[in-house]
């Protein structure tokens, strides 16, 4: 698949986890190392911060679930007055970051998180890998 196809398909599916619920605000795919790849904002969120600060705190889950030996960390939940900001691992060189409002239905959301992980891997399965 081209890169211009890739493009597409990430703006396409990250469209809509972005439709299932007003209260998601943005959408950041980067790397494990803490890099933006692509991004669905619907407010001005700095895209290089986020993708640094979602590897550390993902790095950071790894490390707990590891020390208490309940293997890898999968997601990353944080909750805070404004809404949450969930984490997911897309692939072991991949995160995903959802930003959400405090209208946001939790259940919803981690379930919308998980699908759209899931389609990314389908349709970008070997872009992730590479």
């Amino acid at each position: 698949m081209s890169k211009e196809e890739n493009k597409k398909n990430l703006k396409r599916i990250f469209s809509n986890a972005l439709d299932v619920s007003s209260a998601i605000q943005a959408i950041l795919l980067s790397t494990a190392d803490g890099h933006s790849l692509a991004k669905l904002f619907k407010s001005e969120v700095s895209d290089s911060a986020l993708a640094a600060m979602s590897s550390s705190c993902m790095a950071l889950g790894d490390r707990i679930a590891a020390e208490v030996k309940q293997n890898k960390c999968e997601f990353v939940i944080l909750q805070n007055d404004a809404g949450y900001i969930v984490l997911n691992k897309v692939s072991p060189r991949h995160v995903i970051t959802f930003l959400a409002d405090e209208r946001v239905n939790l259940g919803m959301l981690l379930n919308t998180v998980k699908n759209t992980s899931r389609e990314l891997k389908e349709v970008l399965g070997d872009a992730l890998r590479g």
